[in-house]
């Protein structure tokens, strides 16, 4: 039996960006869910609709603040390396139960299609090994353009296929993998004195790509050792310290490739 009972229609909408008579209703149950509710909306099927209250200490213009750094990262990310954004737009709003509570509606395009890992899982995946190995090049050279320049980073687009969808949207049929957890979280990597946590916070991050690598590899039978030879050459493993779970997974990553050289 669910720990849960299924979520309710939105309710309260004087509050928020939307009118009482534009229903909106759970994507998924809560069970699928994270801090983040995902909701559809009636007058709009072509659109996911994502809410992320946030804490009463938070001003709408640290929340503003904060989008638009998000966004200036997002805009980079694929600019510079190629990653794919779900196009959405940012509202800041009251939450639905209270207007006092600053709350971030994000509007996304609803991809047509399926998560990464299930597409990677399919007998015969509709994504090919090229789009698969420009999409990880792609993430491979965002870290390492943060570790090379430092600064703040988008700390969860490596750690997980999860994040992403490879379909189409309504304005744009051609498919592609889109990143479409963009609830923005990001983090700090100084490029001098960095604190424990600091390098703890890469480490995980490297850590995830490395296995979503490897996971790509092992579910589609694609031949990712270029990919793998780029993640050898371009991260400075020298930062991340040995004998740490993270750690531990890069290493496999390169003994993997290591096997194959030797056979």
């Amino acid at each position: 039996m669910s720990e849960h009972p299924q979520p309710e229609p939105f309710s309260n909408q004087d509050h928020t960006p939307f009118s009482p008579d534009e229903r909106l209703t759970p994507a998924l149950s809560y069970e699928q869910m994270t801090h983040t509710h995902l909701l559809e909306w009636e007058h709009r099927p072509d659109v996911i609709v994502r809410v992320a209250p946030w804490s009463k200490e938070w001003t709408g213009d640290r929340m503003a603040s904060m989008v638009q750094e998000g966004e200036r990262l997002f805009s980079e990310l694929t600019a510079k390396y190629g990653i794919a954004v779900v196009p959405h737009r940012n509202v800041i709003s009251g939450s639905p139960d209270n207007p006092e509570v600053p709350t971030l509606y994000t509007i996304t395009d609803r991809v047509i299609g399926d998560g990464l890992d299930d597409e990677l899982g399919k007998p015969e995946p509709g994504i090919c090994v090229e789009e698969l190995a420009l999409h990880f090049d792609g993430l491979i050279r965002y870290h390492a353009g943060v570790m090379r320049s430092g600064g703040r980073y988008l700390s969860d687009v490596g750690r997980a296929n999860s994040q992403y969808m490879y379909g189409h949207t309504s304005n744009d049929p051609a498919n592609r993998i889109y990143l479409t957890d963009i609830d923005v979280i990001t983090r700090l990597y100084p490029l001098t004195e960095r604190t424990e946590k600091e390098v703890r916070d890469m480490s995980r991050s490297l850590g995830g790509l490395a296995t979503s690598i490897m996971n790509a590899e092992q579910a589609t039978g694609y031949d990712l050792t270029a990919i793998i030879e780029a993640f050898a050459a371009q991260i400075d493993l020298t930062a991340i310290p040995p004998g740490t779970e993270f750690r531990d997974k890069i290493d496999n990553l390169i003994q993997t490739l290591t096997g194959r050289s030797n056979q």
